[in-house]
């Protein structure tokens, strides 16, 4: 055999890699640094190595929320992301800051099912491939289509969201003619990603997100792979494959999920990096608002904020969906930074005019109680907030006060404190 044919076989042979992944981090950098010091170990001793994270980088923190998501992806950037995913959380903003996140990322952002009202990709690309250890790996992002229904209108008006069904239906084979194996970073959500690795073919891995999953370990799907890494970087996610290039043919040998507790310390640059951005939100974060006497979990301080809005409202009546309560709170002190943690969407508080019928819907919808003598032809003003409203009544039917639902809580919690009876 001649050295070419030597060198063609030793190019062909099965080759290893090794994937790290994330989603769902939500401006929690808390633990960025111990992260990126994982990333740069596993680098610097092998080259197989591939980091992605499947979307819903920004929005759940104070840091997230102040600086409209920039730091975040400056963030990750330095933890050594080789590609990501845009997820829902993404378009908190409005479509155009995806723009500036594009430019502050040092790695492509992806999606594959989302279109400006011009019909360019939002996007950096639908689908890129990267060359690891020999290995190309064809990578496709999509989000839910649900999108639509998730995201504030104002800056969104024209944005289009096709079915992530349809759009890997078209890509998939075209990814595959150019790559060994083919890894779908999608923002859907488990069971809907079970779903589509056993309706598509031509799939290896799908890194998933927003339902955030935690898992023993990773799931199959037919022959696809199917995990997803919990959120807020409380876990790592890893994949160890090897990958027949000749015969474009997946081997899995292992993967599991590593919680934040055994990451090495902290890389000092990111550390740095992630200090000097949370210095910028100043020590007005960690005022003390009062005292919180025991635990109070996401369902009771739901109840606790639908009272506190109908009472700085004026009205009986208030709706607020458990997706809006972003965290607890823990017994002792509770500090304006927790109250970010808390409610980190800056919405304006509102009023919004509901028939009987369509309050009992939306109550029956997050499995509420009906309040008694709720009669369906009586009109009832309702407190909410300015996106719930957007979401449910025309924009004449609402009542703007002004002040952000934060702000309110933020007040009710100095003033007089958690209820001990929620």
């Amino acid at each position: 055999m001649g050295l070419t044919a030597l060198a063609a076989a030793a190019d062909s042979r099965p080759r290893t890699l090794l994937i790290l992944h994330t989603n769902d981090i939500h401006g929690h950098v808390e633990n960025a640094a111990r992260f990126a010091a994982h990333f740069r170990e596993r680098k610097a001793t092998r080259n197989d190595v591939l980091i992605v994270d499947a979307g819903d980088a920004i929005t759940g923190t104070p840091l997230s929320s102040m600086f409209e998501g920039l730091p975040i992806f400056e963030i990750t950037s330095a933890m050594g992301y080789d590609v990501a995913a845009l997820g829902n959380h993404e378009f908190d903003h409005g479509w155009r800051r995806i723009a500036a996140f594009r430019e502050a990322a040092s790695h492509p952002l992806l999606a594959a099912n989302v279109r400006a009202p011009d019909g360019e990709l939002i996007a950096d690309a639908a689908w890129t491939v990267r060359r690891v250890n020999g290995v190309d790996v064809g990578l496709i992002g999509v989000l839910t289509e649900d999108t639509a229904r998730m995201i504030i209108r104002e800056g969104n008006e024209g944005v289009s969201f096709e079915p992530a069904r349809e759009a890997l239906s078209r890509l998939v084979p075209e990814v595959r003619a150019q790559a060994d194996i083919v890894v779908v970073l999608s923002h859907i959500g488990h069971e809907e990603e079970l779903a589509l690795a056993e309706e598509i073919e031509g799939i290896d891995v799908i890194i998933g997100g927003h339902s955030h999953t935690l898992l023993e370990e990773p799931a199959w799907a037919g022959r696809t792979i199917v995990t997803q890494a919990h959120h807020s970087l409380k876990q790592l996610g890893w994949l160890f494959l090897r990958v027949d290039t000749e015969s474009d043919r997946m081997f899995f040998i292992d993967g599991g999920f590593t919680p934040a507790s055994e990451q090495p310390p902290p890389d000092a640059e990111v550390q740095a990096l992630v200090e000097r951005h949370q210095a910028r939100l100043g020590r007005s974060m960690e005022r003390v608002l009062g005292v919180a006497e025991r635990h109070y979990g996401r369902e009771q301080l739901r109840r606790w904020v639908k009272a506190t809005l109908a009472r700085r409202a004026g009205v009986p009546l208030a709706f607020y969906n458990r997706g809006g309560i972003r965290s607890d709170i823990p017994a002792g002190e509770v500090t304006v930074r927790q109250l970010w943690e808390v409610e980190p969407f800056g919405r304006n508080l509102v009023t919004m005019q509901l028939t009987g019928a369509q309050l009992r819907e939306l109550l029956e919808r997050e499995e509420d109680p009906i309040p008694e003598g709720l009669a369906m032809d009586t009109t009832y003003p309702v407190a909410t907030d300015a996106f719930l409203a957007g979401r449910t009544v025309a924009p004449e039917l609402v009542r703007d006060f002004g002040v952000k639902v934060r702000d309110v809580l933020i007040e009710a919690m100095e003033h007089t404190g958690l209820p001990s009876d929620l």
